[in-house]
């Protein structure tokens, strides 16, 4: 496809930023996507790492909820609620461009 550009009178950087960029884009968000999660949730190295309870994540600060004798399980429903929405709402706002890029692929139209 890049090739096509050039023949077409595209220079090196319009080919990439005009065919190449809108073909990859599908992809590209679903790293992002991937990424932002990973980072999202990381418990293991936010533990081990982080001594002060004020630095901590919200994945690491659901476990206080976690008591020894007893679980508050209404408060750890609502933190997980909130660890959750953002992840939704990312996804919501760009499923509908990862689909159609996805299944359009290199086919012009």
């Amino acid at each position: 496809m890049e090739q096509a550009a050039t023949i077409d009178g595209c220079n090196r950087l319009q080919g990439m930023t005009k065919v190449l960029l809108p073909v990859a884009a599908p992809g590209i968000v679903t790293t992002l996507i991937f990424i932002f999660i990973n980072a999202w949730n990381e418990y293991t190295v936010a533990l081990c790492l982080i001594s002060t309870s004020e630095r901590e994540p919200l994945t690491v600060g659901i476990n206080v909820f976690n008591g020894y004798n007893m679980i508050e399980w209404q408060y750890l429903f609502a933190a997980s609620l909130f660890a959750i929405v953002p992840v939704v709402i990312l996804f919501m706002g760009i499923e509908k461009n990862l689909v159609s890029g996805l299944a359009s692929g290199g086919v012009k139209g």
